[in-house]
C-alpha cells in the first residue's frame, strides 16, 4: 500500500521556482504553508512576493508572512514589519511575529517602538519585544529594560526583562544573573538569547494528517482540509513563550 506523503514533505520536495509559481497561483488556504516554507529556505527571490502578502486581508497569512521575512533575513522589509508592528488594530498573532521578525533582523529603527511595546496589554508582543531588544543588542536601551521591568507584574516576564538588561551590560544585576564577563559588544549574536527560558522544554510540531500529492490542476479536497487544520492547530501556537525561547534558530547575519 502507497503511503501518502504529508503537506509538509510535499512541499519540501518542491523546487525554489515551484514554491514560487505555487505561492503566486495556489489556492490562498495553501499560501501560508508556502510562505513558510519560503521562509525555511531563506528564499530572497520570494520576499517581494511575501512583502505583498504583508497587507493581505487575511491576518493568518500577514502572520506566516512576517515569517517568513524575518527567517529569511533581508534587513529591507524592516520598515514594512515596523509598520505592521505599530498598528495597533492588528491581532495579537501578527504584531508579535513582527516583533520576533524585527529582531531576527537586528532592525535597529524599531527599538523606540519595541521599547513601547514592554507594556503592551499582550503577554506575547511584551516577550518578543524584549528578545528583539536583546537581539538587537544596543545597550544604551538597558536603563529603559530595567524600569519596564519595575512595574511588570508577571514574574517569568519580569525575569526575563532582568535577563535581557542584564545582557545589555546593566549595572543592576538581576538576582540569580551572573554577572556577564564581557562587554555587550563582545556577546555571541544569537537569538533568541539561550539565557531566556531556562526551565521551558521544546514543543513539538504538530503531526500533520497524510494527503496525496499536488495536482497540476485542482487541488484535492483532503488539501483543503489539511490547510484548515495548519491555520487552526499549527499556526496559533506558533506564538507561545516556547516558540520564542526554544524553537527559533539563529538569527540572520
Amino acid at each position: 500500500m502507497k503511503k501518502h506523503r504529508s503537506l509538509r514533505d510535499v512541499l519540501r520536495s518542491l523546487t525554489g521556482a515551484e514554491l514560487l509559481w505555487r505561492f503566486e497561483t495556489t489556492d490562498p488556504e495553501f499560501q501560508g504553508p508556502i510562505a513558510l516554507e519560503l521562509g525555511r529556505r531563506k528564499c530572497r527571490e520570494a520576499v517581494p512576493l511575501l512583502m505583498a502578502r504583508l497587507s493581505s486581508p487575511d491576518a493568518r497569512l500577514r502572520e506566516t508572512t512576517a515569517e517568513a521575512l524575518g527567517r529569511i533575513g533581508d534587513a529591507s522589509v524592516g520598515a514594512d514589519l515596523l509598520r505592521l508592528f505599530e498598528d495597533a488594530s492588528q491581532p495579537e498573532a501578527v504584531r508579535d511575529t513582527c516583533a520576533f521578525a524585527l529582531g531576527r533582523l537586528r532592525f535597529e529603527p524599531a527599538v523606540t517602538a519595541l521599547i513601547w511595546a514592554l507594556t503592551d496589554l499582550s503577554r506575547t508582543v511584551r516577550i518578543c519585544s524584549v528578545a528583539a531588544l536583546a537581539a538587537i543588542g544596543r545597550e544604551e536601551i538597558r536603563r529603559d529594560i530595567e524600569l519596564v521591568s519595575e512595574v511588570e507584574r508577571d514574574p517569568q516576564m519580569r525575569q526575563a526583562m532582568q535577563r535581557a538588561a542584564a545582557s545589555l551590560g546593566s549595572s543592576v544585576q538581576p538576582e540569580g544573573v551572573p554577572a556577564p564577563s564581557t562587554t555587550a559588544t563582545d556577546l555571541p549574536q544569537e537569538f533568541p538569547p539561550a539565557w531566556l527560558s531556562p526551565n521551558l522544554t521544546p514543543m513539538a510540531p504538530p503531526e500533520l494528517p497524510k494527503v496525496h500529492g499536488m495536482g497540476h490542476q485542482k487541488l484535492p479536497a483532503a488539501w483543503v482540509k489539511s490547510a484548515r487544520i495548519l491555520k487552526r492547530e499549527m499556526v496559533p501556537k506558533r506564538r507561545g513563550l516556547q516558540k520564542t525561547f526554544n524553537e527559533v534558530p539563529g538569527a540572520a547575519a
